[in-house]
């Protein structure tokens, strides 16, 4: 069977960004990820989704 899941991380951080939406980014770049496939799951595609939020 094919299906898509959706697997949320929690990151906390300490920044010096003055905007929260430039902390955001700059994580979501320098984020490197390893998803492995198991006995029973092979893993087809994994992204990274950019959280676009909207500035003030």
């Amino acid at each position: 069977m094919k299906d898509t899941v959706y697997l949320l991380i929690k990151v906390v951080i300490n920044t010096n960004h003055r905007n929260i939406q430039d902390a955001i980014s700059d994580v979501q770049r320098n984020t490197i990820f390893t998803i492995m496939n198991s006995k029973n799951v092979k893993v087809i595609d994994s992204k990274i989704m950019d959280l676009r939020t909207k500035r003030k």
